[in-house]
């Protein structure tokens, strides 16, 4: 048989029904040539069965232990794939028909490296009401891995599709424990590192599900890794920064806090929101006095 154009992957575990939602988008696709590669944590629902329900000799299935790091996931995917290309959806997303006929056409038209398109966010508030925004990635900073580094991510995981053969060589996902949930920032840093062809694509392909948390725990290790992968950067270049890189880095440093401090507040937890929020004045006193 030959070769797939596009490989899909998507890590799941216990998600059967919104697995069977996310499934359905990509069988939709009015782009035919692709392979989905689930990556099954050894679920426990009956995610086996809705995957074989749909009789696709398309559809693969990898059963893998990550231990709670979904980047293994994906990097065991990554290397089963055919693709010239490779996108991402997790089992709680969808795509809209024309996704991947519309970003693959992009990608070969241009000689593109990696393209990113908008996305639908929605949550539920309650089992009646539902919250939706629309949001466009890359739209209101430059695509430089300067403004990526210094000015926070700009790109989402299931939106994005990228030549295999730029991510093979870039090394795929950081599985560190100490960058749970930013991993795939880390990734895009080190691709824009090397100055990839990019393409912000401006129209809703996909559709992103937010859960609510909680936990202050969730948003705390956020806020630990993507501080860990923005320190890591800048130090990678520590030869290399200014003055100016270091007052930015400075400011960064400063919104990751005030961002994290906003969310922990807004859950109830009072005290560790102060905490974050007084971390911040520090870091932005530091940078008002030049101590950077």
């Amino acid at each position: 048989m030959h070769s797939p154009e596009v490989s899909i992957i998507c890590p799941t575990w216990n998600c059967a029904e919104l697995l069977r939602e996310a499934v359905l988008s990509v069988v939709n696709q009015t782009f035919s040539n692709w392979e989905l590669i689930i990556v099954n944590n050894f679920s426990t629902d009956n995610t086996m069965e809705v995957i074989t329900s749909f009789k696709d000799q398309r559809i693969h299935v990898l059963n893998f232990n990550n231990n709670g790091v979904i980047a293994a996931s994906r990097n065991v995917g990554i290397d089963a794939s055919k693709g010239r290309f490779i996108a991402f959806i997790d089992s709680d997303d969808y795509w809209m028909p024309e996704k991947l006929r519309i970003c693959v056409d992009a990608l070969t038209n241009n000689d593109l490296d990696l393209v990113c398109h908008g996305e639908r966010h929605f949550q539920y508030k309650d089992q009646d009401v539902k919250l939706e925004r629309d949001v466009f990635y890359g739209k209101n900073q430059p695509h430089t891995y300067e403004s990526l580094l210094y000015r926070g991510n700009f790109l989402s995981t299931s939106a994005v599709v990228i030549k295999r053969e730029k991510l093979l060589s870039t090394g795929s996902f950081n599985t560190e424990p100490s960058v749970i949930t930013a991993e795939d920032y880390d990734l895009w840093l080190r691709l824009f590192a090397t100055e990839s062809k990019f393409l912000a694509i401006h129209q809703i392909l996909g559709g992103y599900r937010i859960h609510q948390s909680s936990a202050s725990a969730s948003v705390i290790r956020h806020y630990q890794a993507v501080r860990k992968v923005v320190t890591t950067h800048f130090l990678a270049k520590s030869t290399k920064t200014t003055v100016k890189d270091k007052l930015l880095f400075t400011k960064r440093m400063a919104r990751i806090g005030l961002s994290s401090g906003r969310a922990i507040t807004q859950q109830g937890t009072w005290d560790s929101g102060a905490k974050f929020a007084f971390e911040t004045v520090k870091i932005l006193g530091r940078c008002l006095l030049g101590r950077v």
